[in-house]
């Protein structure tokens, strides 16, 4: 799918992350919000430490060496900015998947396909669930790698075990963290949404 520059940077995400976790718990520590973040403590440190500089936090030391995190008025609005950008970015996001997958889908129609299956059930299968329904193309079935959402429903289709994926047909792969195991080979046409 296109690589669009993103309308929040990394070190954006970080700091709306940081400033929600703050709001929920000011008694928070940094080792939590490092470890929250999937980043090292430090990175933490100097991203707390920007932005009492910039005035968003402020910090007040309470008993047993600990701190108290609060958000000042211009934290709360820089909060507010950022993730409304973080909105728009996602619904960008959205917005380019979507008519990527009209795209796609718009050949197979014209390659004379009207039934497809699809493997995954996550918000890349949504939208090209969506996005199918629309070009007039129906899912056969639904499958997943998971063996927890088996069963289930999704858009009204009963959830298959990934196993029992007949040979032969379209599929249409939209599970961001399926490996694979060759059932690439195996089909008509094997179009996948995560590349």
């Amino acid at each position: 799918m296109k690589n669009n520059k993103s309308l929040v940077s990394q070190d954006e995400q970080k700091h709306l992350e940081i400033l929600s976790l703050i709001e929920k718990d000011g008694m928070i520590t940094q080792q939590e919000i490092a470890d929250h973040l999937g980043v090292a403590i430090g990175l933490v440190n100097s991203f707390v430490k920007r932005m009492v500089r910039r005035g968003y936090i402020r910090i007040k030391r309470v008993p047993k060496r600990r701190y108290l995190y609060m958000l000042t008025p211009k934290g709360v609005s820089e909060k507010g900015r950022l993730t409304i950008r973080f909105i728009q970015d996602s619904l960008k996001l959205y917005r380019d998947y979507r008519a990527k997958c009209k795209e796609l889908f718009r050949e197979l129609v014209g390659d004379g396909v009207s039934k497809v299956y699809l493997i995954g059930t996550g918000d890349l299968a949504e939208i090209a669930y969506l996005s199918l329904q629309e070009v007039g193309i129906e899912v056969s079935n639904v499958y997943d790698p998971q063996d927890g959402k088996v069963g289930k429903r999704f858009f009204g289709k009963t959830i298959c075990p990934l196993e029992e994926l007949p040979n032969g047909g379209v599929v249409v792969m939209a599970d961001l963290t399926y490996s694979g195991n060759g059932e690439d080979k195996k089909h008509d046409y094997w179009i996948d949404l995560r590349a």
